[in-house]
C-alpha cells in the first residue's frame, strides 16, 4: 500500500466513524481493506483507537451470525492469551470474580475476542447491505461449542453474568439501564427480601439478608472474616460513624465493663436517636449538596439547619430530595432553596449535574458534551434533564439602604420563569439540536403550565427500578465502611459491575418498602455481621484488600481517614479546648469550621466541585502542630 492510498484509507476511516461514507467510497474502501493486509491491519488500529476515544465505534462492522460459526483452536487460544485485544463491547461485559478462576476467565474471554477479530478480517465490514447503512455494534456473546476448554472456564464455579434489576422491574432486551451483576450461585434463586407481593420486611430479615450475603460471598472466594472488633474498637467506630467524633472516655469505661446482653444494639439505638447523630449526617450531606465553601447566592448554613431538622425528624430521604429540587423562594425563608440557589449558575448544568450523582447515583456530566464513555447515553439525555430546571431562575431581593444611598441585594430568591419548549444544545460538530424535558427517556409535558420540577420528582418518586434509593443506600453503605456495595459510589448505570450489586437492588428495595426511613437504613447496617468485625487481618482474608484493586469483600473493616470535622470534634472531645471561651453552639460551629478550612478547597468545575486534601500540606503540618485548637489544648489553664 503506498502512501497515497494510505491517506485515502485514514481519510475513508475518517468518513466511516462520522457516518458520512457514501456507497460508492464504501465499495472502493472496502475492496482496498479486503485486498491489502497492511491496509486491514491499519483499519483496526484505527477502529481500535477511535473506540478507546468515543466508544461508539468499537467492534463497528462485527456480524454475530458469522461469530458463531467460527471456531477458534488451541493454539489460538495460547496466542491470544498472550495478547489480547480488547473491544469496548467485551469490555462492558467483564467482572471481577474470584482469584482461583481468573486465569480460566482470561482464556474464555481471549477466545472470544480473538473470534471477534478474526470475524473483522472475514466478514465484509462496512455495512448492512439490505439495510443501504452501517451496521451497528452488536454484542458479543460466548459461544464456545467448538471449544470445550472454553465452555469449562467460564462454567467455572457456577458463576454467571446476567441483568440484576431492582424489584419490581423486569428489563427488556433493550433496557439501557439494567445493572449488570455477578450472580453466587446460578442454581439458586434470588434472595430479595422485599417483593411487590408481601409485606416490607423487619429488621431482622434485613440484617439476615445482609449476611447471608456475605456469607456467600466469603465462601465463594475462599476467605475467612476477621475476628468480631473488641468493644473498646467497636464502640470507637460507631461514634465517629454516627455522631462524628470518639466517644468520651467515661463512656467507653462504662460500655466495656457493661457485661449485659445487646449492649450494642442499646448503644446504636442510643446514638441514633442522639442530637450529635442529626449533626453529623446533616454535615456529611451539606458537604455533598453544597460543599464546604460557602457559594455566592446559597446560604450553606440555613441549607444545613434545614438537614438537620429532616434527620432530626427522621423525615423520609425522597421528601427531602423533593423538598430540594422542588424548591421556590428565598434562601433564608425556604432553606431547602439553598441546593438549587448554589448550582443554577452555568445554564444549570451544575443542578443537572449534580442532581444525577447524589439523588440518583449516575456520572452524568460528561454526556454534556459527548456520549457517555461507558453508559452510552447520549448528549441529549444530558438536556432532557437540565430542561427539567431551565423554568426556574435565581433574582435578587433588593431594599433601598439610606446610609449608602442605594438598593443594596438582601437575600436571593428561586423564581419560577414561564418557560414552555425545549432546551438547545450544540455536539462536537456544533451541530445545534433540541431536548426537550424528561427523565430516562421519560417524556414531561414542554407547555408553560407544567411544573417540570414537580414532574421530574414525581418519575422519580414512581420509579420501579429504586435509583433514587439505590444512590442514597450504595452512599450510606460506603459512609460506614469506606468502600460501597458497587463502586465508584455515584457512578452506577449498565456499565456498572460488582459482586454486591443483588444485595444494593435488596437494601434499596427494603429502604422504599421503609418510606424511605434514613434511622433503619443506619441500623441495619451497623447491626449486620460485617460492621460487627475487627480491622485486623489475618492470613485468611488477605486478598481483600479494595485499596489493591481487588473488590472489597467487607470480611474486615477498612482503614479510614477521619474528615476534618471528625478530627476536630474529637480533638474537643479528647481536651475540650474547642469550647474554651466559646459563647454557644453557633460559636464552637464557626471555630470548626475555620479549623476545616485547611483541609479542603473549592475548585472551578463544571459541577461546582470541591477537593479534600490529607496530603500533608505545609498548613495542614502547622495546623495540627501548633493551630489555634492545639494550643488552647497544650494550656496548664482549666
Amino acid at each position: 500500500m503506498n502512501g497515497q492510498d494510505r491517506h485515502q484509507l485514514l481519510r475513508w476511516c475518517e468518513l466511516l466513524v462520522e457516518d458520512r461514507l457514501d456507497e460508492a467510497e464504501t465499495r472502493q474502501f472496502e475492496q482496498l481493506v479486503m485486498s491489502d493486509p497492511e491496509a486491514r491491519r491499519l483499519y483496526l488500529d484505527y477502529i481500535t483507537l477511535h473506540g478507546l476515544l468515543v466508544w461508539d465505534t468499537a467492534g463497528v462492522g462485527l456480524k454475530l451470525e458469522e461469530i458463531e460459526k467460527l471456531e477458534v483452536g488451541r493454539a489460538s487460544l495460547e496466542r491470544s492469551a498472550a495478547r489480547p485485544v480488547v473491544t469496548h463491547a467485551a469490555s462492558k461485559s467483564v467482572s471481577r470474580v474470584p482469584t482461583r478462576q481468573l486465569v480460566q476467565r482470561l482464556i474464555a474471554t481471549a477466545a472470544v475476542l480473538l473470534v471477534a477479530v478474526v470475524a473483522v478480517l472475514l466478514a465484509p465490514p462496512f455495512g448492512n447491505e439490505e439495510a443501504g447503512g452501517p451496521n451497528p455494534a452488536p454484542s458479543v456473546v460466548n459461544n464456545n461449542e467448538g471449544d470445550d476448554s472454553a465452555t469449562d472456564a467460564a462454567n467455572s464455579g457456577n458463576e454467571t453474568i446476567a441483568p440484576l434489576h431492582l424489584p419490581g422491574h423486569s428489563p427488556s432486551d433493550d433496557d439501557d439501564d439494567a445493572v449488570v451483576a455477578v450472580s453466587p450461585d446460578d442454581d439458586e434463586p434470588p434472595s430479595n427480601v422485599v417483593t411487590a407481593s408481601n409485606s416490607p420486611p423487619s429488621s431482622k430479615q434485613i440484617v439476615e439478608a445482609i449476611n447471608n450475603h456475605m456469607a456467600a460471598i466469603w465462601g465463594d472466594y475462599e476467605v475467612e472474616h476477621s475476628a468480631v472488633a473488641d468493644d473498646a474498637e467497636w464502640l470507637r467506630r460507631c461514634y465517629l460513624d454516627l455522631v462524628g467524633h470518639i466517644p468520651p472516655a467515661d463512656v467507653v469505661t462504662a460500655f466495656v465493663d457493661d457485661g449485659s446482653q445487646g449492649k450494642r444494639d442499646r448503644m446504636i439505638g442510643q446514638l441514633l436517636d442522639s442530637s450529635g447523630h442529626t449533626r453529623h449526617v446533616a454535615t456529611v450531606w451539606t458537604n455533598l449538596l453544597v460543599g464546604r465553601h460557602p457559594r455566592p447566592q446559597s446560604d450553606r448554613d440555613a441549607l444545613a439547619k434545614f438537614l438537620r431538622d429532616q434527620f432530626h425528624s427522621n423525615a423520609p430521604w425522597s421528601e427531602t430530595v423533593a423538598a430540594m429540587l422542588t424548591a421556590e423562594g428565598r434562601g433564608d425563608e425556604n432553606p431547602a432553596s439553598n441546593f438549587l440557589l448554589a448550582h443554577l449558575n452555568n445554564e444549570a448544568v451544575p443542578a443537572t449535574a449534580v442532581a444525577c450523582r447524589l439523588f440518583l447515583g449516575q456520572q452524568m456530566l460528561c454526556a454534556q458534551c459527548h456520549k457517555h464513555p461507558e453508559q452510552g447515553w447520549e448528549q441529549e439525555r444530558f438536556w432532557q434533564l437540565n430542561a427539567c430546571f431551565q423554568q426556574t431562575d435565581i433574582v435578587a431581593d433588593q431594599e433601598y439602604d439610606a446610609q449608602s444611598g442605594t438598593m443594596q441585594t438582601v437575600a436571593w430568591r428561586l423564581r419560577e420563569e414561564p418557560v414552555s419548549g425545549p432546551t438547545y444544545f450544540e455536539d462536537m460538530r456544533g451541530v445545534v439540536h433540541a431536548a426537550y424535558p424528561g427523565l430516562d427517556e421519560v417524556a414531561i409535558d414542554d407547555g408553560e403550565s407544567t411544573d417540570r420540577r414537580d414532574e421530574m420528582m414525581q418519575l422519580l418518586l414512581a420509579d420501579d427500578r429504586h435509583q433514587m434509593a439505590a444512590a442514597f443506600v450504595n452512599r450510606t453503605w460506603s459512609h460506614m465502611f469506606g468502600y460501597a456495595l458497587v463502586n465508584p459510589v455515584d457512578d452506577l448505570g449498565p456499565h456498572a459491575t460488582s459482586i454486591h450489586s443483588d444485595l444494593l437492588a435488596e437494601l434499596a428495595a427494603a429502604f422504599v418498602a421503609s418510606d424511605y426511613n434514613v434511622r433503619e437504613l443506619y441500623r441495619w447496617i451497623c447491626l449486620s455481621e460485617p460492621y460487627q468485625l475487627s480491622s485486623r487481618h489475618s492470613e485468611t482474608n488477605l486478598i481483600d484488600d479494595p485499596a489493591a484493586g481487588e473488590p472489597p469483600l467487607f470480611s474486615r473493616m477498612y482503614l479510614r481517614s477521619l474528615s476534618p470535622e471528625q478530627l476536630f470534634d474529637s480533638l474537643v472531645v479528647a481536651t475540650s479546648a474547642g469550647e474554651a471561651g466559646a459563647a454557644d453552639w453557633s460559636d464552637v460551629e464557626a471555630r470548626r469550621k475555620a479549623w476545616a478550612q485547611a483541609f479542603y478547597q473549592p475548585s472551578d468545575t463544571d459541577d461546582n466541585a470541591e477537593l479534600s486534601s490529607y496530603e500533608g500540606s505545609y498548613s495542614q503540618a502547622l495546623v495540627l502542630m501548633n493551630g489555634d485548637l492545639v494550643q488552647s489544648a497544650l494550656q496548664a489553664e482549666p
